[in-house]
């Protein structure tokens, strides 16, 4: 990947290894952050928001799942009975 000024704006452009256009930035640091962004390795790398989210909340998110999960279940097998 790499950044240019894009044509004659004040823009910097980011653009992949095919020479197709990914985005327009009107910084340079913020073009850097993309191409920094996207160059992280997906095969195993964790998503922004799974780095950021403290264990807690975590833990939370992992029982809501397990409780909809649940009662979805439920609400399926009282089905019969509700109509």
């Amino acid at each position: 990947m790499r950044l240019e000024k894009y044509r004659d704006t004040r823009y910097w452009a980011v653009f992949d290894d095919t020479d197709e256009l990914i985005c327009l930035t009107v910084y340079r640091k913020g073009a850097q952050e993309v191409i920094r962004r996207l160059s992280l390795s997906p095969a195993g790398a964790t998503s922004a928001v799974e780095r950021t989210v403290p264990e807690g909340v975590k833990k939370l998110l992992k029982e809501m799942k397990s409780t909809s999960g649940k009662f979805n279940k439920l609400a399926k097998e009282l089905q019969p009975y509700i109509k």
